[in-house]
């Protein structure tokens, strides 16, 4: 899975077309973590993301976003960084394959077999969404099984003109985890879109500079299959300037903001290195 350490993870088990995903996502799981033991420093890294995303809500719109909100957010990064680190720990490629299989075939409702992770996961994911509409709640795990199928596709993909694609849909998948929790206000006001636009480039910025920096990391712990060769990474980071060309040309956006929320986001991913 891949979301911040700067900018996490989860259709069908069948191979999706980029482009169909894509065309889906009209209405980031974190980046890829080693395989070490997960510290406190770390998931403190994947929590400030709800911080983040709490102090570009306030800067777009004039609706305030509560601290039940930011926590709420808070323990969504905690349990995408806990997913994200067990899935990345297991080494057999097709262990993984099928711990990612199970996962999704849990979060359609049609779990097959017992595993106490994915189960405990499951809880944690029902009381994080008590409060939403079986709407929401379709939406919210519509987007997990989303996020699982697009990493599987980033860390299986040798070609990286199409890891880069699926990195950025990541980053996208990541930023609309966010929106079920916001208040019905918030939703319904003028700024929404443009809020709903912003994580959703910022997310797709911030992932693909995760993982062009993590590259060879990644790739020397079988994480990813793209190898960190030159012209790949040189792949990534032009995924990378073009989001941010885009970003920069939105007039509906303050260049002053913009110029802050970017500063952050590329901060963010060299401080977690």
């Amino acid at each position: 899975m891949t979301t911040q350490k700067g900018g996490f993870y989860f259709l069908s088990c069948a191979k999706i077309d980029i482009l169909e995903l894509y065309m889906s996502m009209n209405e980031s799981f974190p980046p890829a973590s080693s395989k070490e033991v997960p510290s406190l420093d770390s998931q403190s890294k994947y929590e400030k993301v709800a911080e983040n995303i709490g102090h570009i809500a306030g800067e777009i719109s004039e609706v305030p976003v509560p601290e039940e909100t930011i926590e709420d957010w808070r323990t969504l990064m905690r349990l995408l960084y806990k997913t994200d680190h067990a899935l990345d720990s297991i080494a057999s490629p097709d262990e993984k394959n099928e711990k990612i299989k199970v996962f999704k075939d849990a979060l359609h409702g049609t779990p097959k077999g017992k595993d106490v992770f994915v189960e405990e996961t499951l809880e944690e994911i029902d009381t994080l969404t008590k409060n939403f509409s079986e709407e929401e709640k379709r939406f919210f795990l519509r987007l997990l099984s989303m996020l699982l199928t697009t990493t599987e596709e980033v860390s299986k993909s040798m070609d990286a003109h199409t890891a880069a694609k699926y990195t950025l849909l990541e980053g996208q998948i990541t930023s609309r985890l966010f929106l079920p929790f916001l208040s019905r206000e918030f939703r319904e006001s003028d700024q929404y879109e443009k809020f709903v636009s912003l994580i959703a480039t910022l997310g797709r910025i911030g992932n693909g500079l995760d993982t062009l920096v993590d590259l060879p990391t990644d790739y020397q712990n079988g994480q990813i299959q793209t190898k960190p060769t030159l012209y790949n990474r040189a792949i990534f980071l032009g995924t990378v300037l073009t989001q941010t060309k885009s970003l920069l040309q939105d007039r509906a956006l303050s260049k002053d903001l913009l110029k802050r929320l970017f500063l952050k986001t590329a901060r963010a991913v060299v401080e977690d290195r």
